[in-house]
């Protein structure tokens, strides 16, 4: 369960940034 919460965050974490660079 924990490696599953971690991987959401991670996957979040990544979206938010490409979104910051395409935005960029």
């Amino acid at each position: 369960m924990f490696t599953s919460t971690a991987a959401i965050l991670v996957l979040f974490i990544l979206l938010v940034i490409i979104t910051k660079t395409f935005l960029y």
